[in-house]
Parts: structure tokens; sequence; C-alpha cells
């Protein structure tokens, strides 16, 4: 049995328990008006930032599509502020007291349009401190990728230009889980645009709605929409890091009204040839044997002098040592088949291009791609038969590619077999298979036409209907 010594010390313990808690009572209920208000701040904070982030997607898409500039972009404000106001709206308990729209341009290839929303949220527990509410900012933007290319007198503007279909066979590594480091070091790579075109010259914006066959970039993942950078397998990303990380390391497929009867402006015109070049009929001459000049008219007669002059080579087989003058020619042989092999360095100046002109009566053409040709060549084929372009690692072909009326089986193909190329490629339909590639946009100043809504002046990027639209940080925005 307790002794009375004994229920006097436990009483007095028990008393000092008391105290403590009565000391200690104030702070926790100051913990639990505090964590009350942070909370409260925290679905605000998370609320607002949802707004902001629909918003920016919203007015960055109608800047696109209304064609606006870093000056003046009213129709994305307003369309920015609409959803702002409508999001808002289920927000409740605070007060929007800012709305700012901006935009700028970071870089040659991307604007980038800005909201910042501030929220005026009431405070409980920080009111006995005075405390009445506090502001909350939510930023947020994103990149819109402009269209075309910049700079350079050549109105090719896009690393790729098909009308048909684009069809790149390249392997993805892991391709169920797009977050896998390292997934794209085994594929083809583009450094510039892939533009799909009507043709007409004069759909503005892919207004009337033209579509091509397909577009296809890898047969393990057909649906993936994106075109990655060197940049990107250079630093052995995932594909969703990748697109996370914008233009510079992932584009999308882009549209460009390019009139194509303008793009042919590289023709025997363009290159000052007569017109028995393309005239004239090939097949009556058997390019196997010399030629019997009783035999054939006039016309041809000029024709085959014409081929094998000083300044033109009407060969069946050419090569880097053949392309010495600023326009190479050969015509029907035959069988129709023609073969250009790059084996060395082409002679000439490197700051102009020599053309080799392929009439539209070759049936087939095989262009080889053995070693780097240093003098940009220009291979011009007017045919509508097959053209097959085979790579070599370690080489870099230099040029364009001007191929737009191919139909036969896979059109222009290119097995890239690791090799390198630097230009513009035109075609009806392209074909990429073989190994690994890296294409990359650039341009010789070569006129090949391909006026934007008539505008000849090439080289000027800007945004459109096509452009891509993604979240991007909000990094060097003036919120002023």
């Amino acid at each position: 049995m307790r002794g009375t010594k004994a229920w006097k010390q436990f009483w007095k313990q028990t008393g000092g328990v008391f105290v403590l808690t009565a000391l200690a009572l104030p702070f926790f209920l100051a913990c639990i008006g505090f964590a009350l208000d942070a909370g409260n701040l925290y679905i605000h904070r998370s609320r607002l930032q949802n707004a902001a982030d629909a918003a920016a997607l919203a007015g960055g898409r109608e800047f696109a599509n209304e064609g606006e500039t870093v000056a003046a972009h009213p129709h994305a404000d307003t369309e920015a502020r609409s959803y702002t106001n409508l999001d808002m709206a289920t927000l409740g308990g605070g007060v929007l007291t800012d709305q700012r729209y901006k935009a700028h341009q970071v870089d040659e290839d991307t604007i980038l349009y800005g909201v910042r929303l501030t929220e005026t949220v009431p405070l409980y527990f920080m009111r006995i401190f005075g405390m009445e509410d506090t502001p909350v900012v939510a930023d947020a933007a994103v990149a819109i990728g402009l269209v075309g290319s910049s700079g350079g007198e050549g109105y090719a503007r896009d690393l790729f230009i098909f009308r048909r279909n684009f069809h790149a066979v390249n392997t993805i590594d892991n391709p169920d889980n797009f977050n896998i480091s390292g997934q794209l070091r085994n594929c083809v790579t583009f450094n510039g645009d892939i533009a799909f075109t009507d043709g007409s010259g004069d759909n503005a914006d892919n207004g009337l709605g033209y579509n091509y066959d397909y577009l296809q970039y890898s047969t393990q993942t057909p649906n993936l929409d994106y075109f990655f950078t060197k940049e990107a397998r250079d630093a052995n990303m995932s594909v969703n890091a990748a697109i996370n990380a914008g233009p510079d390391y992932a584009r999308q497929r882009i549209f460009e009204d390019y009139d194509m009867a303008e793009l042919g402006a590289l023709t025997k015109e363009r290159l000052n040839l007569p017109d028995y070049v393309s005239d004239v009929n090939w097949g009556a001459i058997d390019w196997s044997k010399p030629v019997d000049w009783n035999a054939i008219n006039a016309q041809q007669q000029a024709a085959a002098s014409y081929s094998n002059s000083s300044a033109f080579n009407g060969k069946k087989n050419m090569r880097s040592s053949d392309l010495y003058h600023d326009v190479a020619w050969t015509a029907h042989n035959g069988d129709g088949n023609v073969s250009v092999t790059i084996d060395g360095t082409v002679s000439g100046d490197e700051n102009e291009p020599v053309y080799v002109y392929l009439d539209e009566s070759i049936y087939q053409v095989n262009f080889n791609v053995y070693a780097s040709n240093g003098r940009p060549v220009v291979v011009v084929y007017q045919g509508t038969g097959k053209l097959q372009m085979n790579m070599s690692s370690g080489a870099t072909f230099s040029g364009i590619v001007y191929a737009p009326n191919v139909n036969e089986g896979e059109g222009l193909l290119i097995n890239a077999n690791g090799g390198t190329y630097e230009g513009t490629i035109i075609a009806n339909a392209i074909n990429l298979q073989g190994g690994k590639g890296t294409f990359i946009y650039k341009d010789f100043g070569v006129d090949v036409g391909g006026s934007k809504n008539g505008n000849s002046s090439g080289g000027t990027k800007t945004v459109s209907g096509s452009s891509t639209v993604r979240l991007a940080p909000t990094d060097g925005m003036d919120w002023t």
C-alpha cells in the first residue's frame, strides 16, 4: 500500500506534467495553425500552376495558329486569359490580382510564350500576427518552334521536303519504355526540319488540310512523331528526355507551302541546257557503240555531240573525277540506268556547287557515296523512276538531291550505313534504310526556288499552325 509520502511524490510529478503540457500547448496549436495555412497555400499554388500551364498551352497554340510575333500577340493573350478565368472560377477562396502574358525569342528556332498568375490567398492562423493574406505566384511557358530555316541565300529552307511519304526505319532501344537513357544511340538523327508540302505554293499553313500518305519514324514505334538531333544522341538521352528538352533535341514534322513548279527551276532551263537534252528520243541512240551519224536525225546528232562536248559528259558511269565542270550531264544509256559515284574530293571552288543533271529518260539512278566530296554537288533527277543513294560510314556527302517526281517503288531510297549527309533532300517520297546516319541541314546558297507564299526571300523562320508547342522552363522570361 502506497504511503503518504509516496502519494505526495506522485501528485508532485503529475503536477509537473500538467505544467509542461500547459506550457507546450500554445506551441502545438501554433504548429497546427502553421500547417493549416501552409496546406491551404500549397493547394492554391498547385491549382494556380495548373491554370497557368493550361493558359500557356492555349495561348501558345493560338500564337502559332495566328502567326503572331514577339512584339504583338493579342490573340494568344485573349485565349490564355479565357483559360485562366475559366480555371480560376473553380479554385475558390482566392482573388486573382495579376495576369501577365509575355513572349520573347530564345534563339533562331524557338519563341517562348509565358503566363504569370498572381493570386491573393487568405490566411487563418497567421491573422493573430496581423497577416490577413499572402500572394501566391505561378509561372508557365511554352516553347513554340519556328517553321523554316534561317539564313543563307538559298530557298530550300528545310533538311527534307517530301510530298507523298517519309519513311525512316531505324531502331530505338527499349521501345516499350521511353525513359531509359541511351535509347537514341542507334538512331538516325536530323539536325533540321522535316517538311511535307502539297506543292501548290499557295496553301499557307496547310489551310486546306493537305495530308501525305504516311510518316513513319520507326517500325517499332510507328506513332512516334518526333525526330531526334545529333545532340540528343551524343548526350545519351532517353526518348522522353529529348522530347522534354525541346527543339534542340527533338522536333516534329512541319508543313511548308513550297511551290513545286518553282522548285523545278533546277531544270535544263536553270542550267542553260538546250531543249533537245530532254526532248530527243534517246532510245534511238545506242550508247554502247560509236554513234552512227547516218542513222539518226539532225537533232539527235546535235544532242549526241553536245553530250560529249568539253562542257558536258554524257557518261553512263560518272565518278568524282568527272565532276570538274560546273555542270555534268548524262542522258539515256540504252538500258536506262546511270550511276554516279563519289569516290573522292570533287575539284573546283568549294563555294560553287557542281550540278549533275539527269533527265527524265533515265529509269534508275544509283548514287554511291564512298568518300567526302568537299565541293557541294547538286543532283537533279527529273525522272519518275528510281533513285537509290548508298552511303558509307565515315563519308560526308555535301549538297542537294532534287528528285521531286520519283514514284517507282520506294521513291528516293537512302542507305545511310553510318554516313553523314549535309544539305537538303527534295523528293516525292523519301525512304531511309541501313544503319544509323546523321542528316544535317545546310544552305549552300543554291537557288532551287520554293518561295513561301509567293515571297522568294527564303530564309526567314516564322510560326505557323504546324509549329510545335510544348511546355518549357521559364528561364530568361522577363515578367516586367
